[in-house]
């Protein structure tokens, strides 16, 4: 699981900072990204295993974001997990 705050970059664009664990970057991940104001989640998200990396900054439009399953209900996390287990 990765829990992930807002960062301001250049010309006030937004990232979210994420940071893989070492062994862990082949794995399905939960990702949580905090709001704007850090005041509570934006987004709950089951991703593909992000890969090789020490830190992944991700914006709304990212990729590796769109692949995910925005989990809207935790019932929904079992079938993420499945449906990205499945793609091996």
């Amino acid at each position: 699981m990765l829990v992930s705050r807002p960062v301001r970059y250049y010309k006030d664009k937004v990232y979210w900072l994420l940071f893989p664990r070492d062994g862990e970057h082949r794995l399905i991940t939960l990702v949580a990204r905090l709001n704007l104001e850090c005041t509570t989640f934006k987004d709950v998200l089951v991703i593909p295993p992000p890969g090789r990396a020490i830190a992944i900054y991700a914006k709304d439009a990212d990729p590796r974001l769109q692949k995910g399953i925005r989990l809207t209900n935790v019932r929904d996390f079992c079938g993420a997990i499945e449906k990205f287990s499945n793609e091996d």
